[in-house]
């Protein structure tokens, strides 16, 4: 999470309070995470989808793609609807600076996905897809200059994941932490 962000955040959320408003912005807020809850929750469905996929797949299995481009494209269509349903929540008041980060942290996952998307389609030809069947032929052989570029291409990928892992996780972190701020402001 960027410090700009940050700040522009705590500033909103502490204006609020010193304007007496703490009952109404606990409301606010409680109000939005209500209406952001299944955007969030599918969002983390398709991070939960890649993580135990990544992990199923891993290095002990050869060389192999986490998912076919079929399935990275549904995916990808996953996260795009639960983006465009993170948009249209009603975000009022200060609600309206974590509608901002959680939409940020949303963006981040679709690019992750987009990513993900691009080099299944590029690496497709040359490897399978998905943990391997019982009946399964030996894995793929890459040359030298096919395994830098592999390795390269999935050191991308895991990185664009982990940031956007994190993010969504700070735009959630960072809500609960002012709904329970503004809920003991207000008593």
């Amino acid at each position: 999470m960027s410090v700009p962000r940050l700040l522009f955040i705590g500033l909103v959320f502490f204006l609020s309070l010193l304007l007496g408003c703490s009952r109404s912005l606990y409301e606010e807020l409680t109000r939005f995470k209500k209406a952001a809850t299944p955007a969030d929750a599918e969002l983390q469905r398709c991070l939960d989808d890649y993580a135990g996929r990544r992990l199923l797949v891993g290095e002990g299995y050869g060389y192999r793609l986490p998912f076919s481009s079929e399935e990275t494209r549904r995916l990808l269509e996953r996260v795009r609807r639960a983006t465009e349903e993170l948009r249209v929540v009603e975000a009022p008041g200060a609600a309206a600076a974590f509608a901002e980060e959680k939409l940020a942290a949303a963006g981040e996952i679709r690019r992750a996905f987009e990513l993900l998307s691009s080099l299944t389609l590029d690496w497709e030809a040359r490897l399978p897809a998905g943990p391997p069947g019982p009946q399964e032929p030996e894995p793929a052989e890459l040359s030298h200059e096919e395994l830098e570029r592999w390795r390269a291409d999935w050191a991308r990928v895991n990185e664009a994941f982990a940031s956007a892992g994190e993010s969504f996780q700070n735009a959630a972190l960072s809500l609960g932490a002012a709904i329970l701020q503004a809920h003991g402001e207000g008593r």
